[in-house]
């Protein structure tokens, strides 16, 4: 029986896949700014540059976000919104590196983690951080990012993850780092093969002994690919409508999304950067179906990523 978007709210749902700057909206960052005491004037008018390539909107996020103010705040006003979805468990990306050349230090970052979760504990959510290398920060960023992580309680982080355009900058030039961190116990995931024409780029993360990769989009050139999921234990991060808003896939229908299912690859799900693709938890639970998935398939599926997580705090 086909199942509207309704039913979907009505399910307990984690959101694995969220990154703080693309979760604010205009008036997010408006109020924020106040907040933060930032001066966001010349980035007006923010619903002008609402575009996931334009460089505006994101200078005035990551400004922002880069006080204990703002980023505190940030973080309760989408655990707030998770929470009318249903959301019963976050993982938030954030990049540290930025945060620190922008003048924060390791505890600032921490201390505004720890206000920012307490109001999600209000809400009954159970919330936890990636921290992201951002590829254009270079590998030498992941010394900064690893500092941050060490300094942060540890039932609060998930891993260290790489992110930013593995079009533009290679995911080879991480494997050394990548794996020094894998050698230290400190988990991993890759967002990697997120276009097509990106095989070589999701084989190398697979080097990197990730816990998760997201997105993976370029198995679709090499569904031989899905075997090193399995062989290795790699958990899919899949964020559907975000790959259809950047068009990494032209339809819903093209996404890989069932070839893991039918592979028994296990998967999480995440609204990536819902202020820029207008996305919930909930939506990619209909984007699934609309993907040719199952009812039962997506009710069990989401079950079973709180299987997936550690819940405990």
């Amino acid at each position: 029986m086909k199942k509207n978007l309704e039913y979907f709210k009505s399910l307990r749902k984690a959101n694995c896949h969220l990154h703080i700057t693309g979760s604010l909206r205009p008036r997010d960052l408006r109020r924020l700014a106040k907040i933060a005491h930032r001066d966001i004037a010349q980035y007006e008018p923010l619903e002008e540059h609402m575009k996931f390539y334009d460089p505006v909107i994101w200078s005035a996020a990551k400004e922002i976000t880069s006080t204990a103010e703002g980023l505190s705040e940030a973080i309760k006003i989408i655990l707030t919104r998770e929470a009318e979805d249903n959301v019963a468990y976050v993982e938030f990306t954030i990049n540290p590196a930025g945060m620190v050349r922008r003048g924060m230090t390791s505890q600032d970052i921490v201390v505004s983690i720890k206000n920012g979760f307490a109001h999600g504990d209000t809400l009954g959510i159970t919330s936890k951080v990636k921290f992201g290398v951002n590829r254009k920060d270079g590998p030498d960023s992941v010394a900064i990012v690893k500092d941050v992580f060490n300094a942060t309680p540890e039932s609060w982080r998930v891993c260290i993850d790489l992110n930013g355009d593995e079009r533009m900058f290679q995911t080879s030039d991480f494997i050394r780092p990548f794996l020094q961190l894998a050698s230290e116990n400190i988990p991993v995931s890759i967002h990697a093969g997120e276009y097509m024409g990106l095989c070589n780029s999701l084989k190398d993360a697979i080097t990197m002994n990730p816990r998760r990769i997201a997105h993976a989009i370029a198995v679709n050139e090499d569904e031989s690919i899905i075997n090193s999921f399995i062989e290795n234990n790699i958990i899919l991060e899949a964020s559907l409508m975000s790959n259809l808003k950047t068009g990494a896939i032209s339809d819903i229908t093209k996404h890989p999304i069932k070839k893991f299912i039918n592979s028994n690859v296990p998967i999480v799900l995440g609204s990536d950067n819902p202020a820029f693709f207008g996305t919930t938890v909930s939506s990619e639970l209909v984007c699934l179906a609309n993907a040719g998935v199952g009812i039962d398939e997506i009710e069990e599926l989401n079950q079973r990523v709180f299987k997936l997580v550690d819940m405990t705090k």
